[in-house]
């Protein structure tokens, strides 16, 4: 994980782009900004959280998901004006659960004709683990 912050999209979508083994010109960032999903959500205590499904299809039908769609997730909490990275989550799907004050990220991974068990990413007060 990166110490600093992100100042904004471009910075992040240019750190996702070198984790992808990306190009990090200005042409493929901007083009795994429009592949790729990004929500945002606003969960107790974290604040401000953008998630990432990221998606450069470049020349590929798959994309660097692939036929199965597995892949990375980036989590970004907003701090200020900024954005720093709080959890990487390895995954087809991911699914949000929310237990007593635990947040927690169900990660499912496809393997073959099934989905695997789920891992579990749980915040941790400053990052997902």
């Amino acid at each position: 994980m990166p110490n600093g912050p992100f100042s904004d999209y471009e910075a992040i979508f240019k750190y996702i782009a070198a984790r992808e083994n990306l190009p990090q010109d200005s042409r493929t960032i901007l083009a795994i900004a429009a592949d790729s999903t990004v929500e945002r959500s606003y969960p107790d205590p974290i604040g401000t959280l953008l998630v990432i499904r990221a998606e450069f299809y470049g020349r590929s039908r798959f994309g660097i998901r692939g036929a199965q769609g597995n892949g990375r997730y980036y989590a970004f909490q907003m701090v200020d004006s900024s954005w720093r990275l709080v959890g990487i989550f390895h995954a087809t799907r991911i699914q949000w659960e929310l237990i007593g004050d635990q947040i927690r990220v169900l990660a499912y991974w496809h393997v073959s004709a099934d989905a695997s068990d789920p891992t579990v990413y749980t915040w941790k007060g400053g990052r997902f683990e």
